[in-house]
């Protein structure tokens, strides 16, 4: 495809627009070698060997002849916790902070030469060009000069802090297939050596034409995980798969079920199986709470576990230092941020929310009595012990560690390279989307990503050491 500059420019900035590409087509052609290998640490598959019902043919993916559509970016990865999305309709280009973008941030024309294509800002000027140079490949797009996001500029890659091995590119994913995202789960048994192993599997469609498989068994008493990923293409109801350095996989996806061969260890060999969709996978995981009564009727201190799981069932557990063990199962749906839970053994069912890590819901405490109390539980992705390794400005090394607990406080302690106490701090700690609030003698802010927690530490006045602390 080749979209031509507007006629209404004028035949100076043309030319000066057009020196531009063919310099950026030159230093393209090398500079963004590695994004066409390599996006956010994932190898990309052009082609390959097609295998289906015992034919082997040679095939490679189909590329869309058109830009238009929507891209997400996101940026996580490469220095701030954000994604915003990107909308192309012909030779206009528009960013947003979301899907609706009613907040401007940046739009103007494209213009193109060969493969390599170009922003051309509308506050861009002969004097003063605002322009970011592209590339188009396996539907996505591949910055290779900085993208302009409002008042940010954003350069096209980042060295990893930790290794240096790694390197992120700035890419934005398209949204095309949206509506088959999210991850379908499946399961079978097999024997070998005697021994009956479960396997437990799941492949996640994704933005950016990309999908990860997962599978997990045990075997001689040990689990093991085996992973795929590459990129995938629907056409009706035939599902693609292009796994990095394997054969294509061509199955089937109809009404949130993919039918499809499934290589669940190293050694098996490949076989259809049944994935269905994971309706509740966004939300499944395992959440702690701690709730106390010492006054009134009823009087508990409960230590609780409530476990969702990827199709709707959940298991709750409590514990009662006072009554003992308290259990309840049932079903739950999920419908934006809010829950309603159903108890198996009850025709009443219970609402409650999952914001910001945090399921809050009734829920029985003690024996004693049937009374539901509402109240936190947090996913296991702020919960537990987080440490890591940080310098200043002078490459002095510190180890700060952050301790969250199921009631919802925080211990916050930090040493220096001869393990004398630099900071000890304890509080509570309140989460607003990524952002999480550690409230003690001062309050710090955190970022919290799967990745990790990020967090400044003042050490001195107007002196900071950063963190990525990593759950132990």
């Amino acid at each position: 495809m080749k979209i031509a500059l507007k006629r209404m420019m004028s035949l100076g900035f043309i030319a000066f627009i057009s020196l531009m590409l063919f310099a950026c087509k030159e230093t393209t052609e090398t500079t963004t070698a590695a994004p066409t290998t390599t996006v956010s640490g994932q190898t990309t598959v052009s082609g390959g060997t097609t295998t289906q019902s015992n034919q082997t043919t040679t095939s490679g993916q189909p590329d869309p002849e058109s830009l238009d559509g929507e891209y997400e970016i996101d940026i996580t990865n490469l220095g701030m916790p954000l994604i915003f999305f990107l909308k192309i309709e012909g030779d206009d280009f528009y960013l947003g902070s979301d899907r609706t973008y009613a907040v401007d941030k940046g739009h103007g024309e494209i213009a193109s030469s060969g493969g390599t294509y170009m922003f051309i800002y509308s506050d861009s000027t002969i004097t003063e060009p605002k322009t970011t140079t592209f590339t188009f490949e396996d539907s996505n797009i591949h910055f290779s000069t900085p993208l302009y996001y409002g008042s940010s500029t954003l350069q096209p890659s980042k060295v990893d802090d930790e290794d240096p091995e790694i390197t992120y590119y700035l890419v934005g994913k398209t949204l095309l297939y949206e509506e088959y995202y999210g991850e379908y789960a499946g399961s079978h048994e097999a024997t070998a050596m005697a021994e009956t192993i479960q396997y437990e599997y799941s492949l996640v469609l994704m933005s950016g034409t990309e999908f990860t498989f997962l599978s997990t068994y045990e075997t001689g008493g040990t689990t093991y995980d085996y992973e795929e990923s590459g990129f995938y293409r629907i056409d009706g109801s035939v599902l693609s798969l292009y796994p990095a350095e394997q054969d294509e996989v061509i199955g089937s996806i109809v009404d949130s079920e993919i039918t499809v061969g499934i290589k669940p260890s190293p050694q098996a060999e490949r076989a259809p199986r049944m994935l269905q969709l994971a309706v509740t996978a966004s939300c499944a995981g395992t959440y702690t709470g701690y709730s106390k009564e010492t006054a009134g009727e009823l009087q508990y201190e409960t230590n609780s576990t409530l476990i969702l799981d990827k199709f709707g069932g959940y298991i709750y557990t409590a514990i009662d230092v006072e009554s003992g063990t308290v259990e309840e199962t049932g079903s739950f749906t999920i419908s934006g941020s809010n829950l309603t839970f159903s108890p198996a053994d009850s025709d009443e069912d219970y609402t409650g929310t999952l914001l910001s890590y945090q399921v809050t819901a009734p829920f029985p405490v003690s024996t004693a009595s049937t009374e539901r109390i509402s109240y936190k539980h947090y996913c296991q992705i702020v919960q537990g012990t987080f440490t890591a390794e940080g310098e200043d400005a002078e490459e002095n090394t510190y180890v700060a560690t952050l301790t969250l607990h199921p009631d919802g406080t925080f211990d916050l302690v930090m040493v220096d390279d001869q393990e004398l106490e630099i900071v000890n701090d304890y509080g509570t700690f309140v989460i607003m989307g990524s952002m999480m609030n550690l409230i003690g003698e001062n309050v710090i802010t955190t970022i919290v990503s799967a990745r990790g927690i990020n967090i400044n530490i003042e050490i001195a006045p107007e002196v900071e050491v950063g963190f990525l602390l990593k759950k132990e």
